[in-house]
């Protein structure tokens, strides 16, 4: 962008190069105030000299005269790339005199991902990027969702809404019809006349006849010809004395004269002087600067860890800055604290597991293979749905094995022993995780129990009746 800085009206017409100018020295020397019209010179050293009020000058600014002062064309600002290569994430160099950096594709196909029955899995890769996105189903038992709507809920329509009902079945909420004729209102020779209620609806609408005129002048100002126009006619922009064709290039720069109505009323080209990379920058999200001469301007790394974030049981919780860049992910179980699970387990040696929730059916357990599932030997393996196991070790004494304490992170299980024998419950855990710093935690006495929690890493003791 070119900006013109000092007084006494704007430069028209050609501009014709005069050479390099010293200003600081003001070789040659210029005077304020006098000049040929359109004449310029490029400041090749700066310098403080006063040209009609005028003391900044910078190398590459232009001093031009515009018949009454000199004006200065401020090209301090312009920096000529002269070769930028694009790394990780970018496309579109190297760039040796013009070109376009682009942020590069991934394998990602764009859409919309997530809705009420699918949570979005992302890939993320070390730029904060996401590489791939798919949608994996939602699976949470409507039986393990705390403080479930009862059947006995009704929805009800209020103001401009029909429907509701029973939410033991389908519900279904509608606008209400309004009074209106569907059709068409307003064009031609009619407006459309509606009314509006509070709720934002039209309820009434109809045709307003406008009132009709007859043309008897139309005339044509300034830009414009064909009027005067008394009854039929056509309005054209006018021509201006520009020659059509391509203005600005690699090498030159377009040099257009506006008129009052918006019009370019003359074009040339004026050649762009040429210079080496001083120092290009990087700034938020890119490395690589500054280069002075060529260099390579890459997508920064953010702290995310590389990997895929979220399953049919987490959602990825992600953080994403002004750049829209991921900066950050983690996985974050559904539901959290408001998923309550009732399972009841009553484990007892030599006999397959049955399962006991809250209105009294037993229900089995079936792999894909349609086997029914026990344990062997003499250890329980813990699942995620598990929270409460009743252990009945008469016959010999059983172990209950926790799952790793980092797949259920925030899991209590309640653990107690309902026989009266001498042998004992004892409670371990997976890959040497710790039960309050203990490898187990054992239960000796009849109805004695112990409910533990995960804290992604360990098990922690929470409560005891013993």
């Amino acid at each position: 962008m070119l900006k013109v800085a000092g007084g006494g009206g704007a430069s028209q017409g050609s501009v014709v190069y005069q050479g390099t100018w010293n200003a600081s020295t003001n070789t040659p020397t210029l005077t304020s105030g006098v000049g040929t019209k359109g004449n310029y010179y490029v400041v090749s050293v700066p310098g403080n000299t006063n040209l009609d009020g005028i003391t900044d000058w910078q190398a590459g600014d232009w001093a031009i005269f515009n018949g009454v002062v000199w004006e200065k064309v401020d090209n301090s600002e312009v920096v000529y790339v002269s070769n930028v290569a694009t790394g990780t994430g970018l496309t579109g160099g190297p760039i040796t005199t013009t070109g376009t950096i682009s942020l590069a594709n991934t394998a990602v196909t764009a859409g919309v991902y997530g809705d009420a029955a699918n949570v979005p899995q992302v890939t993320i890769n070390a730029q904060g990027q996401a590489t791939n996105v798919t949608n994996v189903a939602i699976s949470i038992s409507v039986a393990n969702v705390a403080n479930a709507v009862p059947d006995s809920r009704t929805i009800t329509a209020g103001t401009g809404l029909t429907g509701g009902g029973n939410l033991a079945s389908n519900v279904t909420i509608s606008m209400s019809n309004t009074n209106v004729t569907i059709g068409t209102y307003g064009g031609g020779t009619n407006a459309a006349e509606i009314t509006v209620d509070q709720q934002g609806r039209i309820t009434s609408a109809a045709n307003v006849a406008i009132p009709q005129g007859t043309v008897t002048n139309v005339a044509t100002g300034t830009g414009l010809t064909g009027g005067p126009i008394t009854s039929n006619g056509t309005i054209s922009l006018a021509n201006t004395t520009v020659v059509a064709g391509v203005y600005g290039d690699s090498a030159n720069t377009a040099q257009i004269t506006v008129d009052a109505q918006g019009r370019i009323t003359s074009a040339s080209n004026v050649a762009i002087p040429q210079g080496t990379v001083t120092n290009v920058g990087t700034g938020t999200g890119l490395t690589g600067g500054p280069i002075t001469s060529t260099g390579n301007i890459s997508l920064a790394n953010t702290t995310v860890t590389p990997g895929t974030y979220g399953s049919s049981g987490q959602v990825p919780q992600i953080i994403i800055d002004a750049q829209g860049r991921i900066t950050s992910a983690s996985n974050v179980t559904l539901g959290g604290a408001s998923i309550v699970v009732t399972n009841v387990a009553t484990v007892t040696n030599g006999t397959l597991i049955s399962w006991e929730n809250n209105a009294p059916a037993t229900i089995t357990w079936q792999n894909n293979s349609l086997a029914t599932i026990g344990w062997t030997n003499t250890t329980y393996l813990v699942t995620a749905n598990n929270a409460t196991i009743l252990v009945n070790c008469a016959a010999e004494a059983l172990f209950v094995k926790l799952p790793a304490a980092g797949s259920v992170s925030g899991q209590q299980y309640k653990v107690k022993k309902i026989d009266n024998s001498a042998n004992a419950v004892t409670i371990n855990t997976t890959s040497s995780q710790n039960i309050d710093g203990s490898s187990t935690y054992v239960l000796s006495t009849q109805y004695y129990s112990t409910t533990v929690q995960s804290d992604g890493s360990n098990w922690w003791v929470t409560a005891e009746v013993v």
